[in-house]
Formats: structure tokens, sequence, C-alpha cells
């Protein structure tokens, strides 16, 4: 999932998680990690975890702003984890060694 101009979203599904994480890479270069988006209970909204020595300007934490609105607003609807379980169960099903 693109995320504006620079950035790019992987989910990674974990087992025995309810949530997934994403990965939040540089769109031109996917091997440079920028940080991860997860669910923090204790907050009950995705944050932001950006990686040690990653600069970001204000048209990129505007994005990120964005990206975190929308994984909050379809967690407050409920949707994302209907999607998620899917989606999750599908990528299981298709691959056995996930």
């Amino acid at each position: 999932m693109k995320l504006g101009k620079y950035m790019t979203a992987f989910p990674e599904y974990i087992d025995g998680r309810k949530t997934p994480i994403y990965e939040i890479t540089n769109q031109q270069n996917e091997f440079i990690k920028l940080g991860y988006v997860k669910y923090n209970s204790r907050w009950r909204k995705y944050c932001f975890y950006p990686d040690d020595e990653t600069v970001f300007d204000d048209k990129c934490l505007l994005e990120m702003i964005k990206f975190l609105n929308y994984l909050n607003n379809e967690r407050k609807r409920g949707a994302c984890n209907v999607k998620w379980q899917r989606i999750y169960r599908l990528v299981k099903r298709n691959n056995k060694n996930y």
C-alpha cells in the first residue's frame, strides 16, 4: 500500500495477533526500512514506531497521519478485524509454511 510519494506499507500477519503489523519502507528501495505501524493496546489505536536514524519532513508525517487515521477509523468501525481475519485465513490456507 502506497503512503504518499515516498513510503510504502507492507502488512505482516503474525500468528496469534489480532491485528497486522505494517512495515514502512522507502518506496524507491523497499530494503530501506523506515519503521513500523502496529496497534498499541494501551492507547487503543495504531501508532507509528520509527527506526533509529530516520528523518521525516512535514509531507511524510502528514501521509503517516492519514494512514494512522484510516487504520484507527477502520478499527473503530470493526470492519478491519473481519477483513484481516479473512485475509489471514486465506494466506494460511494457501501457504502451509506460514
